[in-house]
Formats: C-alpha cells, structure tokens, sequence
C-alpha cells in the first residue's frame, strides 16, 4: 500500500474503482464520470438493497431517498473479499 499518503491515496482509489465497477456489473447505474473515492449510483430498489446490506452485516451506503441514488465510500478498510460481498448481494437487484 504504501507508507506514504499518496499511497494510501492510490489504495483508496483502486478499491473504489473495483467496488464501482462490481457495482455496474451487477446492472447499477454509476452517475459519476470522475471520483476519488466517494461516487455514486441509481438503484431502483434501493431501499431493499441496503435492508440486504444490513442483513448481512455490512455498514450500507448512504441512501439519498428522494433520488434512490446511493453514496458509496472505499477507504483502505475495504477489501476484495467485502468487494466481492457486495456484488453477490447487489446482483439481486
């Protein structure tokens, strides 16, 4: 990863990368063109979606109710494993 920010900058960046594009591939639409490490997603059933996130678990992202668009974060925490989890319960809706 790096001991430096830039580093973590660039660790950050990825995981966010793959974590939108396991996100698309589920059939998600990304509305952000550009991001760092925050971007975000229309889901017409977003509501159930993070009701699935919290079954299993995991801290839902940020849900703009009056859109259904979805806020989602990668920091250095996010791992491929939490990756690929959230793609198995996103590809139900």
């Amino acid at each position: 990863m790096g001991s430096d920010l830039s580093g973590l900058a660039w660790y950050n960046h990825r995981q966010a990368v793959k974590l939108s594009e396991a996100l698309t591939g589920c059939g998600l639409s990304l509305l952000n063109k550009c991001f760092f490490n925050e971007f975000t997603v229309s889901c017409k059933k977003a509501g159930k979606l993070i009701s699935a996130f919290k079954n299993e678990g995991i801290t839902p992202p940020y849900y703009l109710e009056k859109t259904g668009e979805l806020v989602f974060c990668a920091t250095e925490l996010l791992t491929d494993q939490d990756i690929a989890l959230v793609k198995k319960i996103a590809r139900n809706f």
